[in-house]
């Protein structure tokens, strides 16, 4: 998704010394603050097991995996099950659900 790049030479990026990655990371990704709540999306067995490779989660005997994201934005809630189509579900919560649900009837039912 890159269409090019430039080498800035004369630039210097400045890391504060209270700076800790050990702050920003958690279950090995960074994330800026502390969920309060979980989106569960359940992904189909035709794309289970790419999504088992990065993330923690649960299989289905269908093949189908279950994985319990952190929610800190519903909208990437939204964009995470609507980039896998028909091949991811959310579980829960009921909002997250219903906002997918809003979101497809907007952009096959625009008014």
């Amino acid at each position: 998704r890159i269409s090019w790049v430039r080498v800035l030479e004369d630039q210097e990026a400045v890391i504060p010394n209270e700076f800790s990655l050990d702050g920003v990371m958690q279950h090995g990704r960074a994330l800026a603050n502390e969920a309060s709540e979980s989106v569960c999306i359940r992904y189909g067995p035709s794309i289970a097991r790419w999504i088992a490779e990065n993330e923690s989660g649960e299989w289905g005997a269908d093949g189908s995996f279950v994985v319990e994201h952190p929610l800190l934005d519903d909208r990437w809630a939204v964009r995470q099950v609507l980039q896998y189509g028909p091949a991811a579900e959310v579980v829960s919560p009921e909002r997250i659900r219903q906002a997918v649900a809003d979101r497809l009837h907007m952009i096959f039912r625009p008014e």
